[in-house]
């Protein structure tokens, strides 16, 4: 309708229109959009209806033209889902991984293998292969951020720190944290967090570690 063409020129989200997305042909068919999921993998985009449908890939502003409601949900972030019960209700927004976020735990992750596309002669990180093999007893080193997701980071913000891997739990870990932070206490050597391999800046053996 002429109405969904002139909301689409204030376009919300920060990928661009075209942006490959996920839905199914009962969301292209008119069915309401229920569930909404931002891969914490990739930052894809998934538009769901009550219904399960044959899958599509379309491009973002296809979906959006047919309910710009999901605009509402431009912030939300990887790893995250929003769910209602109907078009008329409001968006319940929920953590969707396992790894740690500021709202539920006062700090997050950084992903090492984005800091080295964007960051390239800071962040050298071992190889796909090497963060994928892993075994229990490494200890890696992680990038925590004391800061909400996407909030530009100041001094002190975030602290780099060694984790013990313990425990593989299919494509995560558990770890426990083998340092204290300088800067912060929202955490504390002793304790557990999930980490994924895409989270590694560095790996050290538990010899190599204890001679550091």
């Amino acid at each position: 309708t002429l109405c969904q063409e002139i909301m689409t020129d204030d376009w919300p989200f920060e990928v661009p229109r075209n942006v490959a997305c996920f839905t199914t042909h009962a969301v292209l068919d008119g069915s309401p959009i229920l569930e909404v999921y931002h891969d914490y993998d990739d930052g894809a985009w998934q538009f769901h209806a009550a219904e399960e449908g044959e899958p599509a890939i379309v491009a973002l502003e296809e979906v959006y033209r047919r309910d710009p409601s999901i605009g509402e949900l431009h912030d939300l972030p990887d790893g995250w889902r929003a769910l209602r019960t109907s078009p008329t209700d409001a968006w319940s927004r929920s953590l969707n991984h396992p790894y740690p976020c500021f709202v539920k735990h006062g700090y997050y992750l950084d992903n090492a293998v984005e800091l080295s596309k964007t960051f390239p002669a800071s962040f050298s990180i071992p190889s796909e292969d090497q963060r994928l093999g892993i075994t229990t007893g490494d200890v890696v080193k992680l990038a925590f951020s004391f800061i909400p997701e996407g909030q530009e980071p100041a001094d002190y913000d975030c602290e780099r720190m060694w984790v013990i891997a313990k425990e593989r739990m299919d494509e995560h870990w558990i770890g426990v944290l083998d340092n204290d932070p300088q800067f912060h206490k929202e955490i504390s050597s002793g304790d557990e967090l999930c980490f994924h391999p895409d989270h590694i800046l560095a790996i050290q053996t538990p010899q190599e570690h204890n001679k550091s």
